[in-house]
């Protein structure tokens, strides 16, 4: 569900629990918690006259893992509904179609795909989150923000800023209410400054993994001695060897998320 062609935020929530497997059955006990209220009191609220204080806002945007853009709006939905002067309401609609505007422009840029741009490698680099996020989205159990969110083990919120950042460095895009990755692969030239940090971030996912290695995974570690010959030619086999699982992965359907580590180094 895109917020931002909402004008009701009651029609938002509504919609959010009817999606959700099984009607929704419980979610609205888990909103209510969320935002400190009896269900009683949500019901009215949903149904009635009633609407949200601006603290209540606040904490169901965070429950819904609304980002800072989408949050903005929704807090404008609540004004608007809030506001009891047609100059008011006037005033927040204003605000709302201003966000509505930026969210269709950005869209529209980035329909296009692009490599990510060297201003924004920083951050895509900066940690596993972000190449990890754009992977999973190329599997269809996880191109929405509850399962991205639980996959990666981060807050609903979180996910919704790195899908906003991958969406804007054109390895994503969205469509309808799913999260897809697109399906150039990103690559780092071994000259480039992130690719130190790079290494570091899926070796440190791999030892992470060490204890719970399952049969369809693989790590090994040897430490040997070898001919001054054999550390090069050893290496142009590790590189071709590299390239012949890299194109199997390209043809490959996308149901599992891995990562390939190599690491042939003198100590």
């Amino acid at each position: 569900m895109n917020i931002f062609d909402y004008s009701s935020y009651k029609s938002f929530v509504k919609d959010h629990v009817n999606s959700l497997p099984r009607g929704g059955r419980g979610e609205l006990s888990r909103i209510a918690k969320a935002i400190s209220v009896h269900t009683s009191s949500l019901s009215q609220v949903l149904n009635a006259e009633k609407d949200l204080t601006m603290d209540q806002s606040l904490s169901l945007s965070e429950y819904l893992g609304l980002n800072s853009r989408e949050t903005d709006y929704f807090v404008l939905l609540v004004n608007k509904s809030r506001a009891s002067t047609g100059k008011a309401k006037n005033y927040f609609q204003t605000r709302m179609n201003d966000l509505k505007q930026s969210d269709v422009e950005l869209a529209v840029l980035l329909d296009q795909p692009k490599e990510v741009h060297n201003s924004l490698k920083s951050v895509y680099y900066s940690s596993w989150l972000y190449s990890g996020a754009r992977i999973l989205s190329s599997i269809s159990n996880y191109q929405n923000i509850e399962e991205l969110s639980k996959r990666l083990g981060i807050e609903k919120s979180k996910c919704n800023e790195i899908v906003d950042f991958l969406i804007e460095a054109g390895v994503c895009k969205k469509m309808t209410n799913r999260i897809i990755a697109n399906p150039e692969h990103t690559h780092i030239s071994t000259k480039a400054h992130e690719i130190d940090q790079h290494r570091r971030n899926w070796r440190i996912k791999a030892l992470e993994r060490l204890d719970q290695i399952s049969n369809g995974e693989y790590a090994l570690s040897a430490p040997m001695s070898v001919s001054q010959n054999d550390l090069y030619a050893i290496k142009e086999e590790l590189q071709i060897l590299t390239k012949k699982i890299l194109d199997r992965c390209r043809a490959s359907k996308s149901e599992v998320p891995v990562c390939l580590n190599i690491d042939w180094v003198q100590f």
